[in-house]
């Protein structure tokens, strides 16, 4: 799989690069939904 990564390197992903750019009251929607993975390639 392209661009894909483990648990491991998401954790650390989510710990130093996504949750220091946040702040309070702040949304964070994360989707795994297959068919937008199909339709992001076409």
């Amino acid at each position: 799989m392209n661009n894909s990564m483990d648990s491991k390197a998401f954790e650390a992903f989510i710990e130093k690069f996504l949750v220091t750019q946040l702040w309070s009251g702040f949304v964070v929607v994360m989707d795994n939904l297959l068919s937008l993975l199909i339709c992001n390639e076409l």
